[in-house]
């Protein structure tokens, strides 16, 4: 009876047992592994369709193993190191170069490769390491703005940042890198060194030649040469219009016969200079006009001019001529010799223009009719083997226009 009874009792807990096990695993799904891992956590809700079964959940979703603020889940797919806060070594962490939405990671320089995994997020060829090292914005390729970029600026050896004013500031992050007083955009954009303090090398800085405003620097001269850019600004130079005997043109023609033909129908007006005064040689037939196209001669030294009669007189006619019509204009071309490089001479010629333009202008001319330009030493009228077709080389030519 005993047996019976134990037996019965054995049954009934095992039935029991089996009952509470089918109930609870198979119909609630409690003895699911996914659903102990997920309660773990008590936020993460779990869901249910509509045949109350439930729906299985990655126990990754919310797990953040590097502390980093993003999922370990988020990091797979970003293809990140769950495992590292700091996925390319660039000493900034992943989240912070995922931005605030991982669906849409950033990618500063566009190549394709994510902020969190490009060692050089703005591609300008220097690290981000090495950028958060030396202070510069890995996430700028030119972080002052001065239109030079950070590698160019920071130099071949990156350990060793350019530093040209040896300031505080590398040049990469220096908004003055030569501490002249002037931007270096502004520099750039007016043609000075921006490594150089004094570009002319005339012993004066920079943003004392160029003045209050960069947009207009100071052009004392009126050359068309800056001051900052002009090492001889306030130039001296004498100019001597010499008498011509034997040349009745404005310049030798190719064709000898057209020459010969021009020099036949010219007349000269001269006079004879004293050592320091110019004197005029004009041309006639050269211009329908009443105004005569002239040869001004300039010695090789010289010392700023004084007017001979006759040149005087040919300037005021001249004056009086540009202010009768704003319609007359004259420009003045500047010519040298070949001594020296083709730059200087190209600014000498310019200079040579200019002293004519500012007699002009003393004497009333109006400023905007009258035009300077410079063919340097690329228009001799005679050889430059010798001292006499260098001397015929050096001037200005007048030409009226109208």
């Amino acid at each position: 009876m005993k047996k019976r009874v134990l037996t019965l009792l054995m049954l009934t807990t095992i039935w029991g047992l089996g009952s509470w096990w089918y109930y609870t695993c198979k119909i609630k799904g409690f003895c699911d592994s996914s659903y102990k891992a997920l309660n773990t956590n008590p936020t993460i809700p779990t869901t249910a369709n509509s045949n109350n079964t439930k729906i299985e959940s990655s126990a990754t979703q919310m797990l953040d193993s590097d502390a980093d603020g993003l999922s370990d889940e988020e990091e797979i797919t970003l293809e990140t190191d769950p495992q590292k806060t700091d996925s390319d070594g660039d000493g900034i962490p992943d989240n912070e170069e995922v931005g605030s939405e991982p669906g849409e990671a950033l990618d500063t320089d566009q190549d394709g490769k994510i902020n969190a995994l490009d060692k050089d997020d703005d591609n300008d060829n220097l690290p981000t390491l090495l950028e958060i090292a030396i202070k510069t914005n890995p996430l700028e390729k030119d972080s002052d703005g001065d239109g030079i970029d950070d590698a160019t600026e920071v130099g071949s050896n990156p350990q060793t940042p350019i530093n040209t004013d040896n300031d505080k500031l590398i040049n990469a992050i220096d908004p003055d890198d030569d501490n002249d007083g002037l931007t270096t955009i502004d520099e750039i954009a007016i043609g000075t060194n921006p490594l150089k303090a004094d570009s002319d090398g005339d012993g004066l800085n920079d943003g004392e030649e160029i003045g209050k405003t960069a947009g207009k620097p100071k052009d004392s001269d009126e050359d068309g040469i800056i001051d900052a850019l002009d090492n001889n600004s306030s130039p001296k130079a004498e100019v001597i219009i010499e008498t011509n005997e034997n040349q009745n043109t404005v310049k030798e023609s190719q064709d000898a016969e057209s020459s010969k033909n021009q020099a036949n129908n010219d007349k000269e007006k001269t006079d004879t200079p004293a050592k320091d005064e110019m004197t005029i040689e004009t041309i006639q037939g050269t211009a329908d006009s009443e105004i005569q196209a002239s040869l001004l001669y300039f010695p090789f030294n010289s010392a700023e001019p004084k007017l001979s009669k006759s040149a005087s007189k040919y300037f005021k006619k001249i004056t009086h001529w540009l202010e009768a019509s704003t319609d007359n204009k004259i420009v003045l071309t500047g010519h040298t010799d070949s001594i020296g490089s083709k730059k200087t001479n190209y600014k000498l010629g310019l200079q040579r223009a200019n002293i004519i333009k500012k007699m002009l202008i003393k004497l009333g001319a109006p400023k905007a009719q009258i035009k300077v330009s410079s063919k340097g030493e690329n228009k001799p009228l005679k050889t430059n083997k010798t001292k006499i077709g260098r001397k015929k080389n050096r001037r200005v030519e007048l030409t009226p226009l109208n």
